[in-house]
């Protein structure tokens, strides 16, 4: 998959995914498409791999893996009625 942005990411403030912030939840796109998703240090593990993970379970873990997000932008904030209730 390419890692080059295109247009249109560009355009809705997608930026590469190296200068992402790995400390809070995100949009990744990956795999062709846009989920949310955080970094996981993997630091629990007897031998980290640290990866960004998203919310495409059908995946698996390996599958996570073998597809890492090219891209990110900052979480939408939502429409304004939800923070007036």
């Amino acid at each position: 998959m390419s890692t080059e942005l295109t247009r249109d990411q560009k355009r809705i403030n997608w930026q590469p995914i190296e200068t992402a912030p790995r400390d809070r939840k995100i949009m990744l796109w990956a795999n062709g498409a846009e989920y949310s998703g955080r970094w996981d240090d993997d630091r629990h593990a007897a031998k980290p791999r640290p990866y960004w993970t998203y919310n495409a379970a059908w995946l698996g873990i390996s599958g996570i893996r073998a597809n890492q997000p090219v891209a990110w932008r900052e979480l939408s904030a939502g429409p304004e009625w939800i923070t007036k209730l």
